[in-house]
């Protein structure tokens, strides 16, 4: 079954008992939870702000591996006008993710370190001026 998207649906996406089971019926979706955040300052210095978060709803997103796309509160590149999957990941290579937004161009990164061992993938990612880090889980 292939996954769908609800957007601005990701609190119904994490606890519904309906919408989850459809898109972990497939073994290409990654469940992601943000553990840290950064900010470059204007002296050129991070910022390690702590999170502000107000659920940890908010710190969770899902990437279908397949198509690149991503839904979450930090993390979601539907209205993005352009997304690709650079590299879907291996035994040797991370996934890597970009998603081009516009009109007033801005751009996403997302890489999972898919050739880790553990069942937990490490990721690294850059949204709206942010950095941030955390695992993700892969649906089987």
């Amino acid at each position: 079954m292939k996954p769908f998207w609800l957007p601005g649906a990701v609190g119904l996406l994490m606890s519904s008992s309906f919408i989850l089971p459809c898109l972990a019926a497939t073994k290409d979706v990654y469940r992601c939870v943000i553990q840290d955040q950064a900010q470059i300052l204007a002296s050129g210095q991070w910022s390690r702000g702590e999170m502000r978060m107000v659920n940890q709803l908010e710190l969770q997103f899902v990437v279908d591996r397949i198509s690149g796309r991503v839904m979450g509160d930090v993390f979601d590149n539907q209205d993005a006008q352009r997304v690709e999957v650079l590299d879907s990941g291996s035994s040797e290579q991370s996934f890597k993710l970009l998603a081009v937004f516009g009109p007033h161009t801005s751009v996403d990164y997302l890489q999972i370190k898919e050739y880790q061992q553990q069942a937990e993938k490490p990721f690294t990612g850059m949204s709206q001026g942010k950095a941030y880090a955390g695992v993700c889980h892969r649906y089987v």
